[in-house]
């Protein structure tokens, strides 16, 4: 840690939180335990919120709260399964901090996760929620060669756009969000204007949308997760190539599109109930086109090749992909068609 860290830390009085969803999580729950008392700068309190967990996931967690350095709050469930969103905001609702890092039970963070996170906050209080990138590896910690961002082809033009955008955040998160729960860090502020969170969404993706509608977001590149990969993980990120990738999407069900459409639709009726009086028209209206040019690119993959490929030119050249969506590349998933 530099000079120029250690005065940041000793003026800062920001309480910390951190949240772990857990759920028969005793295979790997122990190292990330210990990469947390590993931290260069401790949180105030861990909230543990257990999805009624059947092995020693409680177990493991109640022997580290009587020698962990700081506060631990374990939430129990009862045994009554409610889904990785419902205990993550179990989580969220008990927390006291002034900032939240939300963690996953099968990861390891590097001994800086923390301190980096929470710095991107102390030093530009405009910012709401922050991300940063993460290691992906094997079951066993070993690297598989490429990080959250490279599996999500999250480009340094599109970090620069981050960095240089001034007005609101959403027109460059309605494109492409590359924020893994395990990576945030948001403040306490945000949480008024989450819940309740919509069942279309995974609430680390609502989350970050959201503080990029109500004011600043801030992704920075550091890689501060190993990022397990494995086959009882909820979301992954694995690496595909373009190729399998288009095969994958081009195979959806007609109910999982149709669901892109209702996750728009949900977030718009949110911000509107959740501002009221302080509207902003522009954000309205972005949410309106991106929900209409959902619409028009489910039709578009269901036509014969030559109107597919002609309308999704005609709407390239307007600008609508880059826009509203991940460009070029999503130009060419809707030319590819639907199998």
């Amino acid at each position: 840690m530099n000079a120029y860290n250690q005065d940041v830390y000793a003026e800062s009085n920001l309480r910390i939180s951190i949240v772990m969803a857990t759920y028969n999580g005793q295979d790997f729950l122990t190292e990330q335990l210990q990469s947390l008392l590993a931290q260069d700068r401790l949180p105030d309190e861990l909230v543990v919120s257990d999805d009624g967990s059947t092995d020693k996931t409680l177990e493991i967690i109640h022997a580290f709260s009587k020698s962990a350095p700081f506060e631990v709050k374990i939430i129990n469930n009862n045994n009554q399964k409610r889904g990785c969103t419902s205990n993550f905001t179990n989580g969220i609702l008990s927390c006291t901090g002034d900032v939240i890092l939300l963690s996953d039970q099968d990861d390891v963070w590097f001994p800086q996760h923390v301190s980096k996170l929470v710095q991107a906050l102390e030093c530009d209080p405009g910012v709401l929620c922050v991300a940063s990138d993460s290691e992906c590896v094997d079951i066993e910690l070993r690297p598989l060669g490429y990080t959250v961002r490279e599996s999500e082809r999250f480009s340094d033009r599109f970090m620069k756009e981050y960095r240089r955008e001034k007005g609101s955040h959403l027109k460059l998160t309605i494109k492409h969000f590359v924020a893994s729960g395990h990576s945030l860090a948001f403040r306490k502020t945000l949480v008024q204007y989450l819940f309740p969170i919509s069942d279309h969404w995974i609430h680390d993706q609502w989350i970050f949308l959201l503080a990029s509608i109500i004011g600043k977001i801030s992704y920075i590149p550091d890689t501060l997760t190993y990022y397990r990969q494995h086959n009882k993980q909820s979301v992954g990120g694995k690496m595909s190539s373009l190729t399998s990738w288009a095969d994958k999407t081009a195979n959806v069900s007609s109910s999982r599109e149709l669901a892109d459409i209702y996750k728009w639709e949900d977030l718009l009726k949110h911000y509107q109930e959740i501002q009221d009086q302080t509207i902003d028209q522009t954000i309205i209206d972005l949410l309106i086109r991106k929900i209409e040019f959902s619409k028009q690119r489910i039709e578009i993959r269901r036509m014969p090749l030559v109107p597919r490929a002609s309308k999704t030119i005609i709407l390239l050249f307007k600008g609508n992909y880059h826009a509203l969506a991940r460009g070029m590349i999503a130009a060419l998933r809707d030319i590819y068609g639907r199998r």
